[in-house]
């Protein structure tokens, strides 16, 4: 495809291709410079830790507590006081 003056434009896929490479690169500086994947895994450790230990809560603590506790069950429910003086 040749102008007016016999130079060839280019093409419009390639402006495409350039500007999206562009982004991508700026995209992936970004994440390098902010620490962004550091902060992704941490959140998902801390997600996996609190299922973790729910886990552990409900299917190991509670159980013996309840066999301690009058009256059986667990502490979803029960409630303390604590008085200080």
């Amino acid at each position: 495809m040749a102008s007016d003056d016999g130079t060839k434009k280019p093409k419009p896929h390639h402006k495409v291709k350039a500007k999206a490479k562009e982004q991508t690169a700026g995209f992936i500086d970004f994440v390098r410079e902010q620490g962004i994947v550091g902060l992704a895994i941490g959140f998902i450790v801390g997600t996996q830790a609190r299922v973790l230990v729910d886990a552990l809560t409900n299917g190991f603590i509670n159980p013996l507590v309840g066999l301690v506790l009058p009256g059986g069950g667990s502490l979803v429910g029960r409630t303390f006081t604590v008085t200080v003086g």
